[in-house]
């Protein structure tokens, strides 16, 4: 019985050390079988095909281009958009209403549209500084030489047999904002300029006041929400309803990183503008009109049109100050020319 169990520590001690180190008793443990070799191997799956090139170069946007198009300068104006990344604007459906709070700045004398602008109380508008409220020598433009056109349709001529109807207002003071061209400078986060009509505007179911929404870091509408970008059109004499005197289209925040290829930092900066597809409104209206152009979202004003790209053609994009981040400075003219009557 002694030498069974002898033998069966001998064999364990030898079957341990087989087992934790077969280097040691390579004789004495089997190998495990080799695989037979495949006949065939597996071959490669093909390559695949090459990416698309990325553009290397793009359009300057160094300086503005505010000249009405020619057949030289844009031969076919029919042809897609230059930039397939930036979306079309979207043509309002027929539950969309236009904003109410828009407004046209015009000569005092010839009564030629010069840009847009966006009422913010009874006597107060809103537009761009450098595009629309100074003149060639920086200064701010004197309130003597221009005028407010408004929509006169009211609530009992919805339906205007006779045309379009407006009402024009004179204007009692500039002031621009302090920083939009300090020292010859252009300052892209302050192009913003205040008017004061010398009348009460006349607000009617289809004129009041757009809304501002607090500088707090809560409003910030993304890119996958729509925006309104809108205009009046004075040069519609034929509108006969209210749909017809505002040009309104839906367009959407573009990512930056997109925006700031085609917009250089004069024109863009994601904190203090918005960047959005653009499409001018009216091409024989001229280029200029439309600079003050509102950007709301819902019944907000978000942004004021103060650059585009050749005019507003198709493909286009274009930048909004942020009325937001000047919101309190524009409380603030507005309560000290109104002597603390008017808010916004």
């Amino acid at each position: 019985m002694k030498v069974s169990i002898i033998t069966l520590q001998f064999f364990f001690v030898v079957f341990f050390q087989c087992w934790e180190f077969p280097a040691a008793c390579v004789t004495s443990c089997p190998k495990p079988p080799r695989p037979p070799k495949p006949s065939t191997y597996p071959t490669r799956p093909p390559p695949l095909p090459p990416l698309p090139p990325l553009p290397t170069e793009f359009p300057d946007y160094s300086t503005t281009d505010d000249s009405e198009p020619t057949s030289e300068t844009y031969p076919d104006l029919s042809t897609p958009p230059w930039n397939s990344d930036i979306p079309p604007v979207i043509n309002p459906n027929y539950v969309d209403k236009p904003p109410w709070f828009t407004a046209t700045i015009i000569t005092a004398t010839g009564e030629t549209p010069l840009c847009s602008a966006a009422i913010i109380s009874l006597h107060f508008l809103i537009s761009s500084c450098s595009r629309c409220l100074t003149d060639q020598h920086g200064k701010p433009i004197p309130q003597s030489n221009i005028s407010i056109l408004i929509s006169a349709l009211g609530e009992d001529d919805y339906m205007n047999q006779n045309g379009m109807s407006f009402d024009e207002y004179k204007v009692d003071r500039v002031a621009n904002h302090p920083h939009c061209l300090y020292m010859d400078h252009y300052n892209l986060k302050h192009d913003i300029g205040v008017i004061k009509t010398a009348a009460e505007i006349e607000f009617k179911k289809f004129v009041g006041a757009a809304k501002i929404p607090a500088n707090d870091g809560t409003f910030h509408p993304s890119i996958h929400e729509n925006l309104i970008l809108s205009a009046f059109r004075p040069k519609n004499t034929a509108a006969y309803t209210f749909e017809e005197t505002v040009w309104f289209v839906k367009v959407r925040n573009l990512k930056s990183t997109l925006c700031r290829k085609v917009l250089n930092s004069s024109f863009y900066d994601p904190a203090f503008t918005f960047c959005t597809s653009y499409y001018h409104s009216g091409r024989t209206d001229g280029c200029l009109d439309d600079f003050g152009a509102s950007l709301s979202f819902h019944d907000y004003l978000v942004g004021i049109l103060i650059h585009k790209f050749s005019c507003g053609r198709s493909g286009s994009v274009g930048s909004f100050v942020s009325v937001i981040y000047n919101r309190e400075w524009i409380q603030e003219v507005v309560q000290t020319l109104s002597d603390n009557v008017e808010n916004i």
